[in-house]
């Protein structure tokens, strides 16, 4: 089965969501990022890595990726865990949508 070539993107979704809307710019630069590379990934709609290759994937300073992680874990723009030294970040939507997809 191949890869679809994009993803639905919803302006109104992205511009209603209040956890995204009260995020720094920073933060939502961060997760339409991390929205391509998830897209893209093996599993789609998650990645996991160390610290360091996701702040890479999100296009994030060093000194930023701290603020930009809890931001996303405080207005539940993402699920964010750590555990043994890798980060996994789940995109809900992206990751119940290939769900729905493989199930059909």
């Amino acid at each position: 089965m191949s890869k679809a070539p994009a993803f639905q993107f919803y302006p109104g979704d992205w511009l209603r969501e209040p956890g995204l809307q009260a995020s720094s710019c920073a933060v939502r630069g961060a997760w339409i990022n991390l929205l391509c590379r998830m897209w893209d990934a093996p599993r789609r709609g998650v990645l996991t890595g160390t610290d360091d290759q996701i702040r890479r994937m999100a296009g994030a300073e060093t000194a930023e990726w701290g603020c930009i992680k809890a931001e996303l874990t405080l207005h539940q723009i993402a699920n964010v865990t750590n555990c043994n030294g890798r980060v996994t970040v789940l995109c809900r939507r992206m990751a119940r949508d290939e769900k729905a997809r493989r199930d059909n």
